[in-house]
């Protein structure tokens, strides 16, 4: 066969799928990709959790997953990378659960309450389980902030659903629901971290959370009054 027939042949199977690339690629000694990382990420957030971020090692975690470090460094290749996909794993969990919080609730205002104070809790929840320092947090904003940006789209879109609905049901002005909900949510990241920035605390587990959610909420009532309906209208 010539080298213009070997060509045809190739796109041939390309273009009809006989060679799965993804699965050829994703497959590691029978082992999707995914799966393995998947095992990765489990192991380092017990290994965070026992030792905090700024102690694991790349051999913590190699050791934790039954993993040589150079098969470790094939699929990742740092503490930050793999913090950043336990991270993904975490907020994916957080919006369910978010969600599940939410739902049961009918009036806006407590849906917008339980959805900051619940915010608030999870990061919380996310600081003492890998035992971060104020520090590290600071150090880390820039990297979790790229993972974020994503799913802030996410609860973006979530408030501003609630705060239509709101409109709806004649609870609430009409406004532009988009700027109100971004307003919200970048109110309630700079407080959060203007604290840690001004905290004498050297461990983020030490920092005063119900100081910031009760300042948090006060903010944010303070808006939702003066979209508050009069009850004659």
């Amino acid at each position: 066969m010539n080298l213009e027939l070997d060509n045809h042949f190739l796109i041939l199977l390309i273009s009809t799928k006989i060679i799965n690339w993804s699965k050829l690629i994703s497959r590691n000694f029978g082992v999707p990709v995914e799966e393995k990382k998947l095992r990765i990420l489990k192991a380092a957030q017990q290994v965070f959790a026992r030792f905090g971020y700024h102690k694991t090692t790349m051999d913590d975690i190699a050791e934790a997953t039954g993993l040589k470090k150079a098969s470790l460094y094939y699929y990742y290749t740092s503490k930050e990378e793999i913090f950043r996909d336990v991270i993904v794993a975490e907020s994916q969990e957080f919006l369910q659960k978010l969600q599940e919080a939410i739902s049961p609730l009918q009036h806006p205002r407590e849906k917008l309450f339980r959805y900051l104070t619940f915010r608030m809790e999870y990061f919380q929840q996310m600081v003492n389980l890998h035992r971060l320092t104020v520090q590290t947090v600071l150090e880390l904003k820039p990297l979790v902030e790229k993972v974020y940006r994503h799913y802030m789209q996410e609860e973006l879109r979530l408030l501003e659903g609630i705060l239509q609905e709101s409109i709806k049901a004649k609870l609430f002005k009409p406004c532009d629901t988009a700027k109100i909900a971004n307003g919200i949510l970048t109110l309630s990241e700079a407080i959060k971290f203007r604290e840690f920035h001004t905290t004498n605390a050297l461990s983020a587990t030490d920092v005063d959370y119900s100081k910031i959610t009760e300042e948090i909420l006060y903010l944010t009532g303070l808006i939702l009054d003066g979209l508050q309906c009069e009850k004659n209208e």
